[in-house]
Formats: structure tokens, C-alpha cells, sequence
């Protein structure tokens, strides 16, 4: 692309929130384009996806594919450049690039294949009017606690902005159901349950967890992957070439060491797994 037009985005029972989320946030932006505009705009989040899948090619780190000696990847670069001005968008080369209708001036350019949506290229134009500001990639940003004491919390305050509230909680029997299956692959036995729904301990769900790890079948199901592949593999190696090569040998320790592995990391992590709560 040439020059400066930067384009840039363990347990079931979590795992149902995450997906009611996705889902409403999925239903909420094909109803609201601008629902991101309500707050500003976070370049990892939102400006980097853009200028990486837009723009780093012609304009980022690869000098052997850089175009214009111009970088978009780095910040100072860019303004000595004069791609952006930070706060400045009318005066900003990179806003005049995307909303340009010349095919020999516009960014990205139409030879590239790419393009921006009518979304993005806003979204562009207001980062620069906040101020063009770069955040280091997350994987080198020190881990900060999150305002928040829990997952539901956060799904909690999200739905209520757009108006709405959390399902109503599952049966206890149905969130020992999910939870077996999750860590176990297998439904709870019928004892289990009846155990489980007239458990008055607050913490009885967090031995549910505590339980099925230790159970030999939770190695199983977190090493069903491996499991396949030596199914897999044992096809594969059953040839004249590989009289005695065995691959389903590695059943017999596959998964008790997956569980064992597993289990003392999540003991060091949770000291109450360990102590066998």
C-alpha cells in the first residue's frame, strides 16, 4: 500500500456468558454501527487490527516491502512524515488519503485488494482528533487487576448499556451437568447430582471443580487431541515399512500424565486443589 494510509481489529458454564456476549455485542453492532464510538478509541483494540491488515505491509516493519520510506508502525515516524497530525485530523495526510476518491491518490490503493469501511476510516479520523496515541502491543503491556471482581461483573455492566439483563441462573442440576461434560467429557452420576443439588456449602460448586479434576477422566478429556493423532497415527504406521512401530503404546500414559501434570498445576496455581478441598 503506498504511503500513510493506516488501516487497522475451563469452564462451560463461563463459556455460556462469553457466549451470550458475543452474541448481543455481534446483534448490537449490526444494529448501531457506532456502538464503539461511545468511548475512545483503543488503538489495540480497534486502530492496530486496522493498520495491520490495511496498511503494515507497504508501511510497517519489512523495508523489503516498504513503500514511500514511510512507517505507520511506529509512531514517531509517522508524524515526522507528516502522515498524521496528532488532534488535527483536517490536516492529517492519512484522513485525506482514505476518504480520497482519486483511484491514484486514495489509501489503501485499489491494486492492493484491500479497503476500508465506511466505519473504519471513521474510526481513524477520531483517533486522530484524540490525539494518534500508540499503546505497546498487549503481550509486552505488564498485567494490570481489572476494575472488576468477576466475569460476570463485566458481562453484567456491558448488557446493561444496551438495556439488558443476564438470563436467569441454571437449575443446580444443569450447572453439574455442564460442568462434568466440560472437564470430564461424561454426565454426572445420578448420586452426584442429587448430592450436589442439596448442598448448602457456598463453595459447593468450586468442589464440584476441585472433584472432577482429580478424576482420572478429566487427563482423558484434556488429552483427547493426542489421542486422535495416535488414532491417527496408528493407521499410519500399520505399513510392512513399520512392522514395530506401536503408537497406541502411548495411551496406556498419555492421559494420566496429562492429568497428573495438569493437576499439580492447578494446585500450584489454587492452593486448595492441592490440599484436596
Amino acid at each position: 500500500m503506498l504511503f500513510s494510509s493506516p488501516s487497522v481489529r475451563h469452564l462451560q458454564a463461563l463459556a455460556k456468558i462469553i457466549r451470550v456476549l458475543v452474541a448481543i455485542l455481534v446483534v448490537a453492532s449490526t444494529i448501531d454501527s457506532k456502538i464503539t464510538f461511545a468511548d475512545e478509541v483503543d488503538f489495540n483494540r480497534v486502530i492496530r487490527p486496522i493498520l495491520s491488515n490495511n496498511c503494515f505491509f507497504c508501511h510497517g516493519p519489512d523495508r523489503e516491502t516498504r513503500e514511500a520510506d514511510l512507517r505507520l508502525d511506529i509512531r514517531e515516524d509517522a508524524i515526522e512524515a507528516f502522515a498524521f497530525v496528532p488532534g488535527d485530523p483536517n490536516e492529517s495526510e492519512l484522513v485525506y488519503r482514505i476518504f480520497s476518491e482519486d483511484s491514484d491518490e486514495v489509501m489503501p490503493p485499489p491494486k492492493s485488494n484491500h479497503s476500508l469501511s465506511d466505519k473504519e476510516k471513521e474510526l481513524l479520523q477520531r483517533w486522530i482528533a484524540e490525539g494518534a496515541e500508540y499503546e505497546n502491543h498487549w503481550a509486552y503491556t505488564p498485567i494490570e487487576s481489572p476494575p472488576f471482581e468477576s466475569i460476570d461483573e463485566i458481562v453484567t455492566r456491558r448488557l446493561e448499556k444496551k438495556g439488558l439483563k443476564l438470563s436467569p441462573e441454571a437449575s443446580k442440576a444443569t450447572l453439574l451437568r455442564r460442568l462434568s461434560f466440560d472437564l470430564n467429557g461424561l454426565p454426572p452420576k445420578p448420586e452426584a447430582v442429587q448430592t450436589f443439588v442439596n448442598e448448602t456449602d457456598p463453595d459447593a460448586y468450586e468442589k464440584a471443580v476441585d472433584d472432577l479434576l482429580t478424576s482420572k477422566h478429566y487427563g482423558e478429556k484434556m488429552a483427547i487431541h493426542w489421542l486422535d493423532a495416535v488414532r491417527k497415527n496408528d493407521g499410519l504406521l500399520s505399513t510392512p515399512a513399520c512392522q514395530n512401530c506401536r503408537g497406541s503404546e502411548s495411551r496406556t500414559w498419555d492421559a494420566p500424565c496429562v492429568h497428573r501434570d495438569s493437576y499439580e498445576t492447578s494446585a500450584r496455581i489454587v492452593p486448595s486443589i492441592g490440599s484436596g478441598r
